[in-house]
């Protein structure tokens, strides 16, 4: 038998694309009252569609600063559009790993682990006119923080894993 066709581009199969973060730092922002939040780009999706199959967040949060409480609590998201001042995570800011508690900070350090659940998996991804970028997201709960008289930063350090198919262009 022979070896067969080989696999073009729309069908490669299930990819695995890990992120790696070493001390990242993302600036947090405040929305006065309600919440400090922060995203950050860590990938782009292929031109074209894109079947999205889960992912999985395993990170470690330190702090800078004191501008955030050492016992500090919030969420962790994964979306396809950065983070902003409404909270908590909602609609594509948590479309591929939905809003998951960050545990208490010990310190100034917390570790979070998150992975996609049912809704998530299986999605499809329109990516035919402009590539989907995937975003980092965190909300600090507001009793935690006053960034905004003393700003800092999250300082990252872990692993992001995608797996998803590239379904191609139309």
């Amino acid at each position: 038998m022979g070896k067969g066709l080989p696999r073009s581009r729309k069908d490669r199969g299930l990819i695995k694309k890990v992120i790696k973060l070493t001390n990242k730092s993302v600036a947090i922002s405040d929305n006065a009252g309600v919440t400090a939040y922060a995203g950050l780009l860590v990938h782009t999706f292929p031109e074209g569609f894109v079947k999205f199959e889960g992912a999985h967040i395993q990170m470690g949060i330190e702090l800078d600063a004191a501008g955030v409480n050492a016992d500090f609590d919030g969420d962790i998201g994964l979306g396809v559009v950065t983070s902003a001042a409404t909270t908590p995570l909602a609609t594509t800011e948590q479309s591929l790993i939905p809003t998951t508690a960050i545990p208490q900070a010990v310190a100034s350090v917390a570790t979070a682990t998150a992975i996609s659940t049912a809704t998530e998996t299986g999605v499809f991804i329109d990516g035919s006119t402009t590539p989907v970028p995937v975003f980092l997201n965190f909300k600090i709960d507001d009793a935690d923080h006053d960034v905004t008289t003393t700003p800092t930063n999250l300082l990252l350090t872990g692993s992001i894993t995608l797996w998803y198919q590239e379904m191609g262009d139309v």
